[in-house]
């Protein structure tokens, strides 16, 4: 169905910057992350709020992480990714066809 990307690529895909393991989500979510942010936990977008693996703006983050919207952490980043995705879009294969048509999600 959709290419499942490693931890390496994504690392070589960033230049080498940290990144979030990605290895334990579907494909489809993978590349997701991968086209917002690489897997960059610190990634931020030069034009909004969206910030971390999921580019998920303040309002969301804060809606999904409490306290914790600031967070680097892979694991707080990829839960609220996941509660964002399934939440507005039903699954990770719809959410990745919409931001193929779209260029985000």
């Amino acid at each position: 169905m959709f290419e499942s990307l490693t931890h390496d690529e994504l690392a070589s895909a960033t230049g080498g910057r940290a990144t979030c393991d990605l290895s334990g989500l579907p494909s489809s979510a993978q590349q997701i992350i991968a086209r917002e942010s690489g897997g960059d936990p610190t990634a931020k977008n030069p034009t909004s709020t969206a910030f971390g693996v999921g580019q998920l703006t303040i309002a969301n983050r804060r809606a999904l992480m409490g306290g914790n919207a600031n967070s680097t952490d892979c694991g707080a980043q990829i839960q609220a990714f996941q509660k964002y995705t399934l939440g507005r879009y039903g699954s990770f294969d719809r959410a990745l066809q919409f931001h193929k048509r779209n260029g985000w999600y």
